[in-house]
């Protein structure tokens, strides 16, 4: 019998140290591609992220400028029955019998719209030094009418109900289209679906309206607002202060609107040949605005940045004709629109 030789395999004891190296180069360069994908992945996104949320704020902000700038001297009717024999423009003179008026309270061609040049840091609350405001006066979009004639000019005001939801202390508007009133409301009572509004003595210079409006007149909110930039007192991650577009309503409180607007600036555009077209013929800064009741229409510049640092080096930008060097890697884009005054027109 022939026996065949008994082969003992070899027993595997592990892998080689050249194995390791090579499988550790190769799981290194997979970590480097992943980690590349990961970073280049998250600045991509973070670019669109703030490019993203820069024209959101933008968007937003033109909206609410635009609307508040082209209702100027709104007074709940049309222009033609309040023309300017001079320039053809609307021409309302209100009688103001509120008797610790704001600031802000004024009502005509002189003073619906009005603006700031180059703020100092006394002009507005937290204003950036340099920037532009602007300040616009009208009546409410709601409004209601009497219901039925005064009885006399100093009687209280009857309605049929209470659309604009006014309480005591409102300051109120009161117009038939030829004159018109602000007062401050000194009692607001409803019965029975009927609304009454008193303007007596007191808040009130006096309680007499400067005459006895028919069932044809109509009531509204005053507002006055006034539009700027200002610092918030936070600060990004990198600890540099954050600017937001802020508005100062007729109570006098600001009021933050929308962050990352770090400047605004503002011309106004006069028809100066007073051609009773209702288009500028020439725009300019606010101090140099010649006549504020030739002013038709408003060019509006906005300057927004992303909040955080999120450019790799730091952005040369395009504002107002300028090219400017940014001190930090936020990203920043200017927007501009121009907004007739709807109530200047012809």
């Amino acid at each position: 019998m022939i026996h065949q030789p008994h082969i003992v395999p070899r027993s595997q004891h592990g892998i080689t140290l050249v194995e390791v190296m090579i499988a550790m180069a190769i799981g290194l360069v997979l970590i480097t591609g992943v980690i590349q994908l990961f970073l280049s992945n998250k600045v991509t996104y973070t670019m669109t992220e703030g490019q993203a949320r820069i024209q959101e704020n933008a968007r937003f902000a033109i909206a609410i400028l635009s609307h508040d700038i082209r209702m100027a001297g709104y007074m709940g009717c049309g222009n033609s029955n309040m023309q300017s024999t001079s320039t053809g423009m609307p021409q309302v003179y209100v009688n103001n019998i509120v008797k610790d008026p704001p600031a802000n309270i004024l009502f005509g061609l002189e003073s619906t719209l009005n603006g700031i040049n180059d703020a100092a840091s006394d002009d507005l609350p937290d204003i950036i030094v340099g920037t532009d405001a602007i300040t616009l006066s009208r009546a409410s979009e709601t409004s209601a009418q009497l219901d039925g004639n005064l009885a006399s000019n100093n009687a209280n005001i009857q309605l049929s109900g209470n659309p604009g939801g006014w309480k005591k202390d409102d300051i109120l508007f009161i117009t038939d289209c030829r004159h018109a009133d602000i007062f401050q409301a000194t009692t607001v009572s409803s019965a029975k679906g009927k609304t009454t509004i008193a303007h007596a003595k007191g808040v009130n210079i006096d309680n007499k309206l400067s005459k006895i409006y028919s069932e044809d007149a109509m009531i509204m909110s005053f507002s006055s607002s006034t539009y700027y930039i200002a610092d918030t007192g936070r600060t990004n991650q990198a600890g540099e202060p954050l600017h937001s577009l802020y508005y100062i309503d007729i109570s006098g409180t600001p009021v933050e609107l929308i962050e990352g607007v770090s400047d605004m600036q503002i011309t106004y555009g006069e028809n100066t040949d007073n051609d009773n077209t209702g288009t500028a013929d020439t725009y300019v800064d606010a101090d140099t605005v010649t006549n504020w009741s030739d002013v038709v229409s408003v060019r509006l510049a906005l300057l927004l940045d992303s909040i955080e640092n999120i450019t790799s080096e730091a952005q040369t930008y395009s504002f107002e004709g300028n090219d400017i060097t940014a001190g930090d890697r936020r990203l920043r884009r200017s927007f501009t629109t121009t907004i007739s005054l709807r109530n200047r027109s012809s």
